[in-house]
């Protein structure tokens, strides 16, 4: 059975493997954790942190029993209805097996018919192709234009792409699925 649940010290050495390249990383965390993930970091922020109080809901996706992939809501503002998405990982040896859209699937589901968000962004790093594609071809997220050098990772800044999608895009979209 395949399924979301909050992530707990456990699941440290698989979400750590998922960014042991530093290329992944980057493109999943920008420099908001050093590289490589610490124990102490994971814990702070993905167990102890996470919480509806603190704005943020942390989960691993599970298949068979193991997880194979992660994902967050950060930023989540009640008072608008709004969520983000961050820290999207899939396990190396997965991806583009099709699990990962499984999985947003599910996350959005749970922030736009259980946690009754109007709107669920994300950010992509602006190099990460393949990642922009799948949130905007695959998965139906609206491009909101180009953040210019908004991140340093190193000695180089980075450049991202706001994307979102709102509740009745997400509503068309589960209707067309279920009429095919």
């Amino acid at each position: 059975m395949n399924k979301l649940e909050p992530l707990t010290e456990h699941d440290f050495e698989a979400v750590a493997s998922w960014m042991s390249d530093p290329i992944d990383h980057e493109k999943i965390c920008g420099n908001a954790f050093a590289y490589p993930l610490s124990k102490e970091q994971y814990l702070t922020f993905f167990v102890d942190g996470a919480s509806p109080s603190k704005g943020r809901l942390c989960f691993k996706y599970v298949v068979d029993g193991k997880p194979i992939g992660m994902a967050s809501f950060t930023k989540i503002d009640r008072k608008n209805d709004h969520g983000q998405i961050a820290f999207v990982a899939t396990a190396p040896s997965l991806r583009s097996t099709g699990l990962g859209s499984v999985m947003l699937t599910e996350l959005l589901a749970l922030g736009f018919d259980e946690l009754l968000f109007n709107r669920i962004d994300l950010v992509v790093i602006e190099s990460n192709k393949k990642a922009y594609q799948f949130y905007t071809q695959k998965m139906g997220f609206k491009d909101e234009g180009l953040i210019r050098d908004v991140i340093k990772v190193g000695n180089a800044y980075l450049s991202w792409h706001p994307l979102s999608m709102l509740k009745d895009e997400w509503n068309k979209m589960v209707t067309k699925d279920y009429s095919r």
